[in-house]
């Protein structure tokens, strides 16, 4: 509980920034509509969304739609087709006046996808028909187009697409992308195995093929960490941001090295960044649309990252600040275990013994197994003399976790306080043994 949380963020960033990278995904061989990874013209801009001329009004506008293709893309990934359809196409009948061609021929191909994998191939050929007239140059959205022609058994339309797609793919440049789009697939799988040196070989190759692209900067920021390379990972992370200084991911995890770095107060600076992003992006229900797009490897939930800047609020002894923002996390998640934890770290530094015996008690309900604040609240009981009450608490941590030597120690703690020896020599040859082990 009273450790950082530094939520993985590789699979995740590739998925989040899906629509900067190149080319679709291939299932040619079982003549199904292939999947949509992204579109390299989506956003032409660095391969962000975000353009530097652009008005506050606009950027925000084109923040709103951005989440809202996530969740189009989260429900198409989820094989709720009827929603994702529902988005896309609220997308397309909104999408302003200066609209890229290309951005909205995406768009159209996205919904055709999903019109296809549900079954709905005219429509879905409609809509690959109108996302080829706004981008000619899209090979994925044809060879879609031609699988969907095989299924309604339309053969010489299918094979005049594909007859386009063989001329397309032997384009010097098409074969290029491809091999970056390899770079990132490649990356992808070697994260996913914990291979984080060949993780920054593939990134820093990428780099050179875009360097103002972010992705390539995260997944070598990413890799670093990994590898406990903190100053290199920062590194990575200052570049990314270079390119978009108000990209929540990058500053999240930005915040995060800094604090492994124990310059805490350029990460509050950092967290209280992302918080204000995600504030006004609240009312879009962005964590609860990227929580669902992207699970555990996402960044903190709103809860979780006031819950974070408490901790190092804490750090820097501004208690007051620590305790505001732990009853905001509450607030906002009354199931933030984190939050009630380092609340009562706090309480306990005010000597408000009750209050912080009344959150970890709190906190345990919620997790009865949560053997940190077993642990946390044994030490505050034995602080305050009342022994046997802490030696219930810590046996229940040493049963969930033996390995803590830690624990062990408070016992024997316990122990000699109540005048029983011979359990308090127990315990102490059990830590000897741990810390011997360690």
């Amino acid at each position: 509980m009273g450790k950082p949380l530094f939520p993985k963020l590789f699979p995740a960033m590739i998925a989040a920034l899906s629509p900067f990278l190149i080319g679709f995904a291939v299932d040619a061989k079982n003549a199904v509509p292939v999947k949509p990874i992204g579109h390299k013209s989506v956003f032409k801009h660095g391969g962000h969304p975000w353009k530097a001329e652009m008005t506050e009004a606009e950027k925000d506008l084109l923040a709103a739609r951005w989440r809202k293709w996530e969740a189009g893309n989260n429900r198409l990934q989820c094989g709720d087709y009827s929603e994702s359809i529902k988005i896309f196409t609220d997308l397309i009948n909104t999408a302003p006046k200066k609209t890229q061609k290309e951005h909205l021929g995406f768009l159209y191909a996205q919904r055709g996808y999903a019109r296809m994998l549900s079954g709905e191939f005219k429509p879905g050929i409609a809509d690959a028909t109108k996302a080829l007239e706004l981008d000619p140059n899209s090979i994925w959205t044809r060879k879609n187009r031609a699988l969907a022609y095989r299924k309604l058994g339309l053969y010489a339309q299918a094979n005049a697409d594909l007859q386009v797609v063989r001329a397309m793919e032997n384009d010097p440049k098409q074969q290029r992308q491809r091999e970056i789009w390899g770079h990132y697939k490649d990356a992808m799988e070697l994260r996913n195995q914990d291979r984080p040196e060949e993780v920054i070989k593939h990134a820093q190759q990428l780099i050179k093929d875009q360097p103002h692209n972010t992705a390539p900067y995260f997944m070598l920021g990413d890799a670093y960490f990994e590898l406990g390379k903190f100053p290199e990972a920062l590194a990575a992370f200052n570049k990314s941001l270079a390119i978009v200084p108000q990209d929540p991911y990058a500053l999240n995890y930005r915040g995060t090295a800094y604090a492994q770095l124990g310059q805490v107060d350029k990460a509050i600076a950092d967290y209280t960044k992302v918080i204000e992003i995600r504030k006004r992006a609240s009312s879009k229900k962005w964590d609860e649309i990227v929580s669902r797009y992207a699970g555990k490897f996402i960044a903190p939930s709103l809860s979780e990252l006031f819950a974070l800047r408490a901790e190092l609020y804490v750090k820097n002894g501004d208690r007051d600040k620590a305790l505001a923002d732990c009853a905001e996390a509450i607030k906002l998640n009354p199931s933030d275990d984190r939050a009630r934890f380092v609340r009562a770290t706090v309480y306990r530094q005010f000597k408000q013994t009750g209050k912080a015996l009344n959150d970890l008690d709190d906190l345990l309900k919620l997790n009865p197994k949560d053997e940190k604040a077993l642990q946390y609240k044994a030490e505050i009981l034995l602080d305050n003399g009342k022994h046997k009450e802490a030696i219930v608490a810590i046996t229940k941590a040493i049963e969930l976790d033996d390995t803590d030597w830690h624990s062990f120690e408070i016992r024997a703690q316990c122990h000699q306080s109540v005048g029983n020896g011979k359990l308090a020599a127990q315990d102490i040859h059990q830590l000897n043994l741990l810390r011997n082990k360690h």
